[in-house]
């Protein structure tokens, strides 16, 4: 594709393409799975960015000194939010996706 097609809007459609491929190159499946979600899918359970607390995928979870010291930092929540506090926010929207389930 030409500079001037790509401008012209025909190359729109690969940024997107690009940004995913970056995203779940460098950050992985978990973090990729949360950014790009989809409707179907139930919300993720809190993952730490730290140590891996949540995962679904292997090598699993690591011991993190930091973590045992200050506690877990969820991935996607706003700055400051506790662990605790992203766990209560999951089982809210897991409650109302599954309501959401129920009447469909």
């Amino acid at each position: 594709m030409s500079a001037q097609a790509a401008h012209r809007g025909g190359g729109s459609c690969l940024l997107p393409a690009f940004q995913k491929a970056a995203v779940l190159a460098t950050s992985g499946t978990d973090r990729y799975e949360r950014i790009f979600t989809d409707n179907e899918d139930p919300p993720a359970e809190p993952l730490c960015s730290v140590c891996n607390e949540g995962t679904q995928f292997t090598p699993g979870p690591t011991v993190s000194g930091w973590c045992q010291t200050y506690g877990h930092l969820p991935y996607g929540e706003y700055h400051g939010t506790s662990w605790d506090r992203a766990q209560e926010r999951y089982a809210w929207r897991r409650r109302l996706w599954d309501r959401a389930r129920e009447t469909t």
